[in-house]
C-alpha cells in the first residue's frame, strides 16, 4: 500500500512540474506575441512632442512651468491647436480656461490670454478658396504687439465669409484674404 501511495505522490509531483513547465513556456510565447504586436502597431508612427498638463489643473489656474510637461504623441493624433515645446514659455502666465486632467494635451483654446494678448483665428488645415467652415479654423492666443488690423479676432464672425486666397495649415486668418462681411 505504501508503494501505491509513493507512486501516486510521484505522479502528482511530476504532473505539477510538467504543468508548470508548460505554463511557463506558454506564457513566454504569449508575451513574445504581444510584444511583437506592440512593435508592429507602432511601426511607421512618427511622434510629435506636445505640452501636456503634468497634474490635474482647475479652471482659472495660472500656467507655471511646474504644472506642464512634454510628451510625444503619434503625429496622426496631434493637431495644430496643440501647444508645442517651443511655445511653452509663451503660455506661462496665461490662465487655464477649463479643467485639465494630468496628461491632457494643452491647446490654445484651453488658455485665457493675458492682458497683452488676443485670441485670433488660424487655419487648422490647408484651406482652398471657397466658403469657410468651422473645421477649417482653430484659435491661438497671440501677443498684441505682433497683431495687425488684418488678423481676424476670435470674437469676429467669419463663417459667413468666403476665402479668396487659400491658407496653409497654421497660417493666421487674415481679413484681406476673405470676402464678404
Amino acid at each position: 500500500m505504501a508503494n501505491s501511495r509513493g507512486s501516486y505522490g510521484f505522479g502528482l509531483a511530476a504532473g505539477l512540474v510538467a504543468s508548470g513547465v508548460v505554463f511557463c513556456i506558454g506564457s513566454m510565447v504569449v508575451f513574445s506575441i504581444v510584444q511583437r504586436a506592440r512593435r508592429g502597431a507602432r511601426e511607421g508612427w512618427s511622434t510629435r512632442p506636445v505640452i501636456v498638463a503634468s497634474v490635474d489643473v482647475a479652471a482659472g489656474t495660472p500656467v507655471v512651468f511646474e504644472i506642464i510637461s512634454q510628451r510625444s504623441i503619434p503625429e496622426q493624433f496631434a493637431d495644430e491647436s496643440m501647444i508645442t515645446p517651443d511655445k511653452a514659455a509663451s503660455i506661462v502666465s496665461s490662465t487655464v480656461s477649463r479643467p485639465l486632467r494630468a496628461g491632457d494635451p494643452i491647446r490654445w483654446r484651453d488658455l485665457t490670454p493675458t492682458a497683452d494678448e488676443e485670441i485670433v483665428f488660424f487655419a487648422a488645415r490647408d484651406i482652398a478658396p471657397g466658403p469657410l467652415n468651422e473645421d477649417d479654423l482653430t484659435t491661438r492666443s497671440v501677443p498684441t504687439r505682433v497683431l495687425t488690423p488684418s488678423w481676424v479676432r476670435a470674437s469676429e464672425s467669419v463663417l459667413t465669409r468666403v476665402v479668396t486666397t487659400g491658407f496653409k495649415a497654421g497660417d493666421p486668418i487674415l481679413a484681406t484674404q476673405l470676402q464678404g462681411e
